[in-house]
């Protein structure tokens, strides 16, 4: 998620005069692209951490939030485009885990996993305690974008085909997203987009999150005519009116010490960064990053609102640029036997011309599924077979697509980041996805 890839807290640029003028903007702009021009290649490891501002029961309860976040990052980044991302979401695996060790006391637990809401809040976490999944133990989430195709491995999605138990690996098409997938992901949050080359399937609404989209004259944000204070810097502040709020410091090559969201004109969820360490020339990166949701009118009755209900934070652990990384870590090993759902491949005749996919049902996306070989030259000729296969199907509903609802559980697995900080960031998600 190049085209404008919104994963870092990255700001760069030039440390230009603090004011409001007309101008100030083109130097924000200016600013990032000299940033992007330094990159070849960044690698982030970062650990995420929840602290509960109100109640744990509460947050489980009214929003739905697991209590004990705690999850691993990795990204790679490379300028041309290419990435992986890891997570290991540890308390999602533990929360899965306590609810299997609950089902032995709730047997309504095996077929309804939700039903553990109507669990008593102190068993939960009783369970959550006895079943702490360590670290190591916890397979990776895994997104890939090789330079030609996006792909995504979730180590709990399986499925059985011809009496035998797949893993799943996706190729996803991200054209007819609303949102970039990488919105999913917490580097998303870490600041904003920077420019370098688009994946060919990138909606325009990620587009237009470039800077030059963004603080452009006529663009969605303006610079306010007033500096203020974040932690003792003295910032530039750029607004879109009544929605969003930024201070960059341009001390820091306009680095952003801060984002706030609003609605209703109260805090709705805000993102602050702090100890920053240089990592080349007006190259400045944070090395803890705070993520804090605010209660809104819609959830628990209006009882929260503008009230800071949960704090993630990020600690960066390793930050490296430009160093030396093997080339293989932007490729995918997808392991013989698995089951490889392609979002980007279409049916094919016999003579090898594209057909049009059988209708199916309303919530299945067309996809082209088939099981990776144990031999890559025999792959192109598993996909040709796959893809007849799929024209020749009869009007039935597809066995190959995957769902909507399973594609979206996709989309929340990889990155979210990782359960609550998903949820952390629903509240702003309808802004960020204009801006």
């Amino acid at each position: 998620m190049r085209w404008s890839l919104s994963i870092l807290a990255l700001a760069a640029g030039f440390v230009a005069p603090l004011h409001a003028a007309e101008g100030t903007t083109d130097k924000v702009i200016e600013a990032y692209r000299a940033k992007a021009k330094q990159i070849e290649t960044i690698h982030v490891d970062a650990t995420l951490n929840g602290k509960p501002l109100i109640s744990e029961e509460v947050l489980y309860r009214d929003f739905k939030m697991i209590p004990g976040l705690h999850s691993k990052l990795s990204l790679i980044y490379h300028h041309d485009g290419r990435f992986r991302i890891e997570t290991r979401n540890i308390s999602n695996a533990t929360y899965d885990a306590a609810v299997k060790d609950l089902s032995l006391k709730h047997p309504e637990l095996r077929k309804n996993a939700s039903a553990v809401e109507r669990v008593p809040f102190n068993e939960l976490q009783d369970a959550l305690q006895k079943v702490q999944q360590p670290e190591d133990k916890v397979s990776p989430r895994v997104m890939v974008f090789d330079g030609r195709k996006l792909w995504r491995y979730e180590p709990e999605l399986l499925v059985t085909t011809s009496g035998a138990q797949r893993p799943v690996f996706t190729i996803v098409a991200t054209s007819g997203s609303n949102e970039s997938v990488l919105d999913q992901t917490i580097f998303e949050d870490l600041l904003l987009t920077i420019e370098i080359p688009a994946l060919p399937t990138e909606n325009q609404g990620r587009l237009l999150s470039q800077p030059a989209a963004m603080f452009a004259p006529g663009g969605r944000f303006h610079a306010v005519d007033q500096t203020e204070s974040v932690d003792g810097a003295d910032c530039l502040v750029l607004a879109a009116d009544g929605e969003q709020r930024l201070w960059l410091d341009p001390k820091l090559g306009y680095a952003l010490r801060k984002r706030q969201w609003l609605r209703d004109g109260k805090p709705d969820y805000e993102i602050e960064a702090r100890d920053f360490t240089k990592l080349a020339e007006d190259f400045w990166f944070p090395r803890l990053v705070t993520y804090t949701r605010y209660g809104t009118k819609e959830i628990a009755e209006g009882k929260y609102v503008g009230k800071p209900l949960s704090r993630d934070e990020l600690h960066i652990d390793k930050v490296e640029l430009n160093g030396k990384e093997n080339p293989d870590v932007f490729s995918v090993n997808v392991a013989p036997g698995a089951w490889v759902v392609d979002h980007t491949l279409n049916p094919v005749d016999r003579t090898g011309r594209t057909v049009p996919f059988v209708k199916s049902e309303a919530n299945v996306v067309p996809s082209v599924a088939y099981v990776q070989p144990a031999s890559k030259t025999d792959l192109e000729r598993v996909i040709r077979e796959a893809q007849e296969q799929e024209a020749e199907r009869p009007g039935a509903p597809s066995q190959n697509g995957i769902t909507i609802k399973t594609l979206i559980a996709l989309n929340l697995g990889i990155v979210i980041v990782l359960g609550g900080a998903y949820l952390l960031r629903r509240g702003a998600a309808s802004r960020r996805t204009t801006t």
